[in-house]
């Protein structure tokens, strides 16, 4: 027994998408939109689809290919070919390419989003997987890393934005701050770097302070941001047993900005969350079927 049998199992038992999200969602209250669309969606692709592991993803991978190419009168074989692409990490060209906001949008909202925990995961803090809400770098998962400790990786990251020289905030007081407020510090920082150094991101590595700033876009932050992901994973074993369950699934980025979603291309996360399993894979811990569908299946809490 595979988890996605259950998940389709779940929500195909249900009288209605209503009920079928709010199977999932598990928890008081009622489902919201999202996971009623999501439990919709899956209704819908393997209505009349078998058991079979390899069935449930290409109903999936088909029905998602069809809505996009429904919304944007584009052939669905074009449109399938474009979805392996993306989970591929290959660069996404043409109609589909993210400088093509509209359609752009289309294709993630109608398609590549519901193939989230099927085909890849996503390390989002608003992923309907809570694998990858935990294993966003937003997630409030404290670790120490160079003698330091930090609130999440997200804090992690901001915080190597603040110059070494800086005294309100400084580094310390970044790298303590929850992801958010950590984050409008370092996008601060970020446009002052921008004007006085003229670099698109300066970034100060922990532990070698004394050294010029790098490119955030450059081997030696990702080689420290993937050091940091590591020790964040070692000291929270939620992130442990999310990391695990997505073992077999390559990462896909994207998120939701000004109300339309987009892939992050130049993420490190694609990169650096692979390595970090790499490092890491004997020590995780190995999850029943439940288990990894407790981290991988739709859920809003």
């Amino acid at each position: 027994m595979n988890w996605l049998t259950d998940l389709r199992n779940c929500v195909l038992d249900a009288s209605n998408d209503k009920k079928a999200a709010k199977s999932l969602h598990g928890g008081r209250g009622n489902p919201g939109a999202a996971l009623i669309d999501r439990a919709k969606f899956l209704r819908d692709c393997w209505k009349d689809c078998s058991e079979d592991i390899e069935d449930l993803k290409i109903a999936a991978c088909n029905h998602a290919a069809n809505q996009v190419a429904r919304e944007l009168d584009i052939p669905t074989e074009t449109v399938a070919a474009t979805l392996q692409d993306a989970i591929k990490g290959n660069e996404l060209t043409g109609v589909f390419s993210p400088d093509e906001k509209r359609t752009h949008h289309t294709f993630v909202y109608h398609g590549l989003r519901h193939l989230e925990s099927i085909t890849h995961y996503n390390p989002w803090s608003e992923a309907t997987a809570r694998a990858g809400r935990i294993l966003s770098n937003m997630a409030d998962t404290p670790f120490i890393f160079c003698g330091r400790s930090f609130a999440s990786a997200e804090s992690f990251l901001q915080s190597m934005r603040i110059s070494p020289k800086s005294v309100s905030p400084s580094r310390a007081d970044v790298a303590r701050m929850a992801g958010p407020d950590a984050q409008d510090h370092g996008r601060m920082a970020k446009k002052r770097s921008q004007e006085s150094l003229r670099m698109d991101d300066a970034i100060w590595l922990w532990g070698q302070e004394q050294s010029q700033p790098v490119e955030r876009r450059s081997p030696a932050f990702e080689k420290v941001m993937t050091e940091a992901l590591i020790a964040k994973v070692r000291s929270n074993d939620l992130a442990a047993k999310a990391l695990s369950a997505c073992s077999d699934l390559p990462v896909v980025h994207y998120v939701r900005r000004r109300g339309r979603y987009k892939i992050e291309q130049s993420s490190h996360l694609p990169r650096c969350l692979p390595a970090t399993l790499a490092s890491l894979r004997i020590e995780l811990p190995v999850l029943t079927v439940a288990e990894i569908g407790h981290w991988l299946q739709p859920s809003s809490n």
